[in-house]
């Protein structure tokens, strides 16, 4: 028996390359080992129900938003039905629960806005072209030549509203004001920023642990006979990130779908943009995270010690998501968050909804996020080849990053 003091019993064990080695290139070895990943996790009960209870909570937050939205027009308006101008006919707005005022000019439609004789304007995108409208900064407005039609409120634009009309209309309004309803972007941000969270917290930590099973249990030596080190690490990355995402569009065209059975279109060209910055962010930040995770679950021998060893990086998951949440109508941190890797996956969609970013920005919080992400993939790499094979106890940080 090796003397516990004795170095060697602490030093990574080398396996010599042999012929299979060879014979499995990385990127085949990467596939089988995502390809197991993925098969593993979809097999277990735990993923199939939390999909379809997530999935089942979802519809019915969209479809009974609908109906609780409706509640609260009606509140507001002491039970009458919202009152919309327009140069076109009423007809056009049959089913939608509107008290419709036909007009002769956009002219006269913006001035019953301004009055309070009516709670919103429609207006073709010819009309609303000439017209002084604001976004919800308070900075005017460029309509795109290809809208089907403009909503303008007094000082924003009534989310309940939108919802009620099955065309997609784009939002102004006449006066600078409150915008968006802040309680539909806390929604939101609440929406947006668990779904990573949990995505991340869900697959991520499966990462960890099934390399903390692989070695407990012998098998990454099989495998390391095989293929190299940084080849299995790339397939749990993976096979990890292929879950995470097919999840996450699964959730979204199921949230696509109730939209439209709801007649809620309008609310979807609103949101559009966010839901597609926040794909791509996501898929980033999630391989970070994946990296890292695989990494940290290499230090430690036992299955029970998965949660000390990833405690860091469950709190850079947790926080920049405590931080969305709960500032997100904060627009100075909004800003400064929306750069920062561990949270620019949440913080940018929302600042994109909100109105309060450039074009550009989301392409800078995305090149800081590559570049964050490559290094992770590095170090988790290197974390994973050094201490993989070490099964003596928790192997230090420093330790495996030298792989003394």
């Amino acid at each position: 028996m090796a003397d516990r003091h004795d170095p060697a019993a602490h030093a990574p064990a080398r396996v010599a390359p042999d012929a299979a080695a060879s014979e499995i290139s990385t990127a085949r070895g990467a596939m089988l080992v995502a390809r197991r990943e993925i098969v593993t996790t979809v097999r277990t009960p735990a993923f199939i129900w939390s999909f379809v209870i997530t999935a089942a909570l979802l519809l019915l937050l969209i479809l009974g938003q609908r109906f609780i939205g409706d509640l609260f027009i009606s509140a507001a308006t002491g039970g009458e039905r919202p009152t919309m101008a327009t140069t076109t006919t009423a007809e056009r707005f049959d089913g939608a629960g509107l008290d419709v005022i036909e007009v002769g000019t956009a002219a006269e439609a913006l001035d019953l806005v301004r009055d309070g004789e009516a709670d919103a304007a429609w207006l073709t995108g010819p009309e609303a072209a000439g017209a002084p409208l604001l976004d919800p900064e308070g900075e005017p407005v460029q309509v795109p030549p290809s809208v089907s039609g403009v909503l303008v409120g007094l000082d924003g634009v009534d989310s309940g509203l939108i919802q009620r009309l099955t065309e997609s209309p784009y939002p102004a309004q006449l006066e600078a004001g409150v915008g968006l309803n802040p309680m539909v972007t806390y929604f939101v941000t609440i929406g947006l920023g668990v779904l990573y969270f949990m995505s991340v917290m869900m697959f991520a930590q499966r990462i960890a642990q099934s390399v903390v099973e692989e070695k407990a249990s012998r098998i990454v030596e099989l495998l390391l006979a095989s293929v190299r080190p940084r080849t299995i690490i790339a397939g749990k990355v993976i096979g990890g990130t292929v879950l995470a995402v097919g999840q996450v569009v699964g959730l979204a065209a199921i949230a696509l779908i109730a939209f439209a059975l709801s007649g809620q279109t309008g609310f979807v060209q609103l949101l559009g943009p966010a839901l597609a910055w926040f794909a791509v962010l996501f898929f980033v930040g999630f391989v970070l995270f994946a990296a890292l995770y695989a990494g940290m679950g290499a230090t430690v021998s036992r299955p029970e010690d998965v949660p000390s060893a990833v405690s860091l990086l469950t709190w850079l998951v947790m926080i920049p998501y405590l931080l969305v949440v709960m500032f997100s109508t904060n627009p100075e941190l909004m800003r400064v968050i929306s750069y920062i890797p561990f949270s620019a996956p949440v913080a940018m969609p929302i600042r994109l909804f909100q109105g309060a970013a450039e074009w550009w920005e989301p392409f800078v919080a995305l090149a800081i996020l590559i570049v964050t992400a490559a290094a992770a993939i590095w170090l988790g790499a290197k974390l994973y080849e050094n201490a993989v094979l070490r099964t003596q106890g928790k192997v230090k940080l420093l330790e495996a990053l030298r792989g003394a």
